[in-house]
């Protein structure tokens, strides 16, 4: 059977079409880069944004006349509405290669997919571990809990034995993914900084980049974290994200901290780890928030200055507590998203140029056109037409641009 793979969202997703594409060339199927050539499409879905929600269901009209099966977080939360296709939620992923040969649902069947499979991966310099699936957290307006569950983690002794594997199969980078990696381990009596330890005893040339955790888990494991950080292996680059700069809004959100503890985080985080690249979320335009709040979160941001932000405006999410509160006006959550991109973007750049003529160190894992694409120490984006995939280099910045570094 040809098959061919979409995958909306986030790493973890990415991940999971990994370990199924894996599985299915396994068993002697064909995996084809072209929906055309297919006789079964999978879709891997996200159900984070109401327009990516949008984008599924017209794609999916378009590829209707093939065999379809639906995977991801969709097929998790709504199956209902998707009852005349295959539909596979994301515990069952290991389970895709049966699952393919017959139609039915299949959701919530186990309790969690194996860690170490067959992996086709996207990058062969790139492999992705998902560390654990759900999370703690039970904020009001995401929709991926209803997919993705509580807290489940993996050992220790299953992701040294993937990671080991991903060593000997050549992969020079490592992202640990989930939906909360500073949650890791809180349910089998262990933390995110004893993992990296232990993956950091193993020799080899390879970096590890850690994925998005929340400030409510951070400030559990944050003095033994940033001593791991000080390590040349891991990437200095932390995912936290703020959603909102007011108190009551982060309460009424249910996020489990205040603005002050973010600042402290970001504050000790920074101190500790030079240089470190900063990433945050922000929410905008939530309904209980008003004008001074809002305020709050512009203020937030212009004192922290992160590197990157993710900038979503709010969207009501099916069967969550936010969608039972009336939006704001729509044009009032557009200009405030637009003032906050405009301020990331009227410093973002004067970051950016701060960095030319520095030096950094860089290995290339993609290819575009005559240009190699990578990241360095601090998972920023470099860029070079004078070295090869793979290849790695120590360099001065020649020049910058609004996200990318020229060597």
């Amino acid at each position: 059977m040809k098959i061919y793979v979409e995958t909306q969202g986030c790493s973890a997703n990415q991940a999971d079409t990994e370990q199924m594409a894996g599985l299915l060339e396994e068993a002697g199927h064909s995996m084809v880069d072209e929906v055309e050539h297919a006789d079964t499409v999978i879709l891997n879905t996200c159900t984070v944004k109401g327009p990516t929600e949008r984008a599924f269901y017209k794609r999916l009209k378009e590829v209707e006349h093939k065999n379809v099966v639906v995977a991801g977080c969709i097929a998790q939360s709504e199956p209902k509405k998707l009852e005349q296709y295959t539909v596979v939620g994301p515990q069952e992923i290991d389970n895709i290669v049966k699952i393919i040969q017959q139609k039915g649902q299949y959701v919530d069947r186990t309790p969690m997919p194996k860690l170490n499979t067959a992996i086709k991966r996207v990058n062969p310099l790139i492999d992705i571990i998902t560390i654990n699936r759900g999370c703690l957290g039970y904020c009001t307006f995401c929709k991926t809990k209803s997919a993705r569950g509580n807290l489940r983690s993996y050992s220790i002794e299953d992701i040294m034995q993937r990671f080991k594997q991903a060593l000997k199969d050549g992969c020079k980078e490592i992202w640990l993914t989930s939906q909360d990696t500073g949650c890791y381990g809180f349910d089998i009596n262990t933390n995110l900084p004893t993992l990296l330890k232990e993956m950091l005893n193993v020799e080899g040339d390879y970096m590890i980049r850690v994925g998005m955790m929340n400030p409510d888990h951070l400030s559990h494991i944050m003095k033994d974290l940033v001593k791991v950080y000080q390590d040349p292996k891991i990437f200095k680059f932390l995912h936290l994200p703020l959603q909102a700069g007011d108190n009551q809004v982060l309460k009424d959100m249910k996020r489990l901290y205040t603005k002050q503890e973010y600042y402290d985080q970001i504050n000790f985080m920074t101190q500790e780890v030079p240089g470190l690249h900063v990433m945050t979320d922000i929410i905008v335009g939530y309904p209980t928030e008003n004008d001074k709040q809002f305020k709050q979160t512009v203020e937030a941001l212009e004192k922290t200055k992160p590197e990157s932000v993710n900038i979503s405006k709010f969207w009501p999410r099916p069967r969550t507590p936010a969608a039972n509160i009336k939006m704001l006006d729509g044009k009032k959550i557009k200009a405030r998203s637009k003032q906050v991109h405009e301020i990331f973007e009227s410093y973002r750049e004067k970051l950016q140029q701060k960095l030319v003529g520095t030096t950094v160190t860089v290995r290339f894992t993609q290819k575009r056109g005559e240009q190699v694409i990578g990241k360095d120490q601090f998972y920023r984006q470099v860029i070079s037409e004078n070295h090869e995939i793979g290849e790695v280099t120590t360099a001065k910045v020649q020049r910058a641009e609004r996200y990318a570094l020229f060597i």
